[in-house]
């Protein structure tokens, strides 16, 4: 084999992925500015309890203003905001559903309604969710990122794939500019600059899986170039070089991969792997040594990898080693 292991299905990465920018919050900035001065008080003081991380006096608030106008939007999609903010996504449902019957149209309710149902682990549902906000409003990238991500962790990878695509049409590979400058959130249904760099991994990883080497190469040069110390970016290009019987740029990869992280064995295996095919052409000593040395380095870390043992007795079995590898 090539590669050190199959890329694998990703599982969904931590909270801060549906936060890219976080929508809700900054819907919610938006409407407090087109607020009129005269705006009842209440309503002002619902919102600032938000702003300042008071969820659940929002929430109660939110709550006391809806009795008396059920069917406000804006008022639905504050209250089921920050009863998502307090973890009570149930709850929210129901106002959000409530939102999108009156306003289907309304992009940052659907989002949070998909969002909801993700943190709810109801997957199948957030899919459909976010499919019928792009439906709508095909540029939404967060929304495209969020599906992919589900398509990608329930390993339906072809759909995935084509997802990341969209999502990272059009955006630029180069790193960011290193010059200070003002922060500027994105706008609306953009991505912020750490997302770009997730999507392109996440864009490769799922390549890498689907033997898309030369597109999933593409995607890490990327990654690096925006994160630079990033080991696992480093050793997923290793990996697709090395499928691409690009040897040398292989090896100067997963060496980037293990100077920024030493004990990662998926970066180990892959040297190994590529010291073991470099060997069967060259039969050269230096090679037979690197061999079990990675092997051996990788089993420290790891005891129990079967694949790696059989190839370091292997080597040993047949001779590759000298008396002093033996000696071990």
């Amino acid at each position: 084999s090539s590669q050190s292991s199959p890329a694998r299905t990703a599982t969904l990465p931590a909270d801060d992925w549906l936060d890219w920018p976080d929508l809700i919050d900054a819907w919610l900035g938006a409407w407090a500015a087109r607020l009129p001065a005269e705006a009842d008080i209440r309503r002002a003081a619902a919102i600032e309890d938000y702003r300042r991380g008071r969820y659940q006096q929002a929430a109660t608030a939110l709550d006391r203003l809806l009795t008396r106008n059920p069917d406000d939007i804006d008022l639905l999609i504050a209250a089921a905001a920050a009863q998502c903010k307090l973890g009570q996504y149930e709850d929210a449902l129901p106002l959000l559903r409530r939102a999108l019957e009156l306003d289907p149209a309304r992009t940052p309710a659907r989002y949070q309604y998909a969002v909801a149902l993700v943190r709810l682990d109801r997957r199948a549902e957030a899919a459909t969710a976010f499919e019928k906000l792009l439906e709508a409003s095909p540029g939404h990238r967060p929304a495209r990122f969020a599906l992919a991500i589900l398509l990608q962790a329930d390993g339906r990878l072809p759909e995935a794939l084509a997802q990341w695509r969209k999502t990272t049409a059009g955006l630029s590979s180069a790193p960011p500019a290193t010059q200070p400058t003002p922060a500027v959130a994105p706008p609306p249904g953009d991505l912020a600059a750490p997302a770009v760099a997730e999507a392109f991994f996440h864009r490769g990883e799922t390549a890498l899986a689907l033997d898309q080497y030369a597109e999933a190469e593409e995607c890490f040069q990327t990654v690096v170039a925006r994160r630079p110390d990033d080991a696992r970016a480093w050793c997923n290009l290793g990996i697709a070089r090395a499928a691409l019987e690009r040897e040398p740029e292989a090896i100067s990869a997963l060496h980037e991969a293990l100077r920024r992280k030493p004990d990662l064995v998926p970066a180990i295996n892959q040297l190994a792997f590529v010291y073991a095919r470099r060997y069967r052409s060259t039969r050269d000593p230096a090679d037979q040594e690197r061999l079990v040395d990675l092997c051996q380095r990788s089993l420290a870390v790891r005891s129990h990898q079967p694949d790696i043992a059989a190839l370091r007795n292997a080597a040993i079995e047949a001779g590759w080693t000298t008396s002093r590898e033996m000696s071990r």
